[in-house]
């Protein structure tokens, strides 16, 4: 006869006791593509059981969120999903050498004329995963409601050093969505991969070129998306 263990037995016991889950990750669920938080991090249902979408998303935190006024960045620095809504008040600059990671699921909020903009010898690091998408949009909800005719809301340029990464960011609700300048034959451009660019009053990607014969990357080739903006990709004029 096989011997059972009494910590098994009281495992057993609990379970039909009832004992709270310490997670609902796993726990039954039945419809497909319902949606809940868990603290700051989001489960989905996968029509059988919670499987964790993302660790931290910006929809399941709770607070008051962290304010950005105007200046420079002269130091590495993280904004962290759980610090969201990131709000911007004016042109937040990350300055030459400095590294601005934005941890995936966060949120940023721009007010009217606001941008975040990285210096040619600055990056900015957005790493996110498709369950938990860092977003840009307008504080005030509306098209338009941030950057310039001639800025997106983030400003990144192509580089001779290491260049920014952006990775499932979603831009949305801009003058422009996202600057990417000078572009040539010699300089790095930013890695963009499966991005989205939606409902910008102008282009989902502005780019600007030191010569009108530089490269412009094939951003639909590497998976990025745009919907319902004034253009998706701008033309390469020179000094644009």
């Amino acid at each position: 006869m096989r011997s059972t263990s009494l910590a098994a037995i009281v495992v057993s016991a609990l379970a039909v006791a009832g004992c709270p889950r310490a997670t609902q990750i796993g726990a039954p669920c039945e419809t497909a593509g319902e949606e809940i938080c868990e603290d700051t991090a989001k489960l989905r249902c996968d029509g059988r059981q919670y499987q964790l979408l993302a660790p931290c998303h910006a929809e399941c935190v709770t607070g008051a969120g962290t304010t950005h006024e105007q200046g420079e960045l002269t130091a590495d620095e993280t904004w962290l999903c759980a610090e969201s809504p990131h709000l911007i008040r004016g042109v937040v600059a990350v300055g030459p050498g400095a590294t601005l990671t934005i941890e995936p699921g966060a949120e940023v909020r721009l007010e009217p004329s606001s941008h975040v903009d990285v210096d040619v010898d600055g990056r900015v690091v957005i790493d996110a995963t498709p369950g938990g998408p860092v977003l840009f949009t307008s504080n005030n909800e509306l098209a338009g409601g941030f950057a310039t005719a001639a800025t997106g809301g983030l400003n990144v340029f192509a580089t001779s050093g290491e260049p920014s990464i952006l990775r499932n960011l979603i831009v949305e609700r801009g003058q422009n969505g996202l600057g990417v300048f000078g572009l040539s034959a010699t300089a790095t451009p930013p890695v963009i991969e499966r991005c989205t660019f939606r409902d910008n009053v102008g282009f989902g990607i502005r780019v600007s070129c030191d010569a009108v014969d530089s490269p412009v990357p094939d951003f639909e080739a590497d998976g990025n998306l745009f919907f319902g903006n004034g253009g998706d990709v701008s033309t390469c004029d020179a000094g644009q």
